[in-house]
């Protein structure tokens, strides 16, 4: 387990890595569960991509993501918060950033400019809310949503959100999507209405 790092203030990115990509996902999943290979595949492609793994920091998809990145000698940096309950981050994690609370945590998540949003309930949820509306407001940043869990859940809603257009979303429906879309990270993503369905 690497360094505990404290502050809101920027991480300096490790060397050799270009970008920071956060991942959002369920932390009820379970080893050999339906989505675990799924995260593990989405960690490693990031790693591939010269990108630092971000996500919560737990067990689940967290850990899942986290795993595939380490597997493919990547940086792989964890958010954990301060609780009562307090839970130790997952083997994976190569630098862990501890927030003061669950607030402070999901800010700091959400100041990666780059996410994946993966199977998940209410947290991933909150999450994506958080992300689409920053994306409304900040040009530049993005967001994937993995297609099969989120379009039927969430496709009607931002269509009326967006009027149909969504720069910087991408529905994802199988990892050489995620591929495509991680090697165009300088490019707008404008999704229309059609793509949401």
């Amino acid at each position: 387990m690497g360094a505990y790092l404290t502050g809101k203030q920027e991480q300096p990115l490790p060397e050799g890595i270009v970008r920071r990509i956060v991942v959002f996902g369920g932390g009820d999943w379970v080893r050999g569960g339906d989505n675990w290979s799924l995260g593990y595949e989405v960690g490693r492609l990031v790693a591939l991509a010269d990108a630092e793994l971000v996500t919560g920091g737990y067990g689940g998809a967290m850990e899942a993501s986290s795993e595939g990145a380490a597997s493919a000698g990547g940086s792989v940096r964890g958010i954990v918060h301060r609780s009562p309950r307090e839970k130790p981050p997952n083997p994976f994690v190569t630098v862990v950033e501890r927030a003061e609370d669950y607030a402070d945590r999901l800010a700091r998540l959400l100041r990666i400019e780059e996410a994946v949003a993966l199977p998940g309930l209410s947290g991933t949820f909150a999450e994506i809310a958080a992300s689409f509306a920053l994306l409304q407001r900040f040009p530049g940043r993005r967001l994937a949503l993995w297609g099969p869990w989120w379009r039927p859940l969430l496709g009607d809603v931002m269509t009326r959100m967006s009027s149909g257009h969504m720069p910087g979303v991408a529905w994802l429906d199988d990892l050489p999507g995620l591929e495509r879309w991680l090697s165009r990270h300088h490019e707008d993503e404008a999704v229309g209405a059609d793509d949401l369905r």
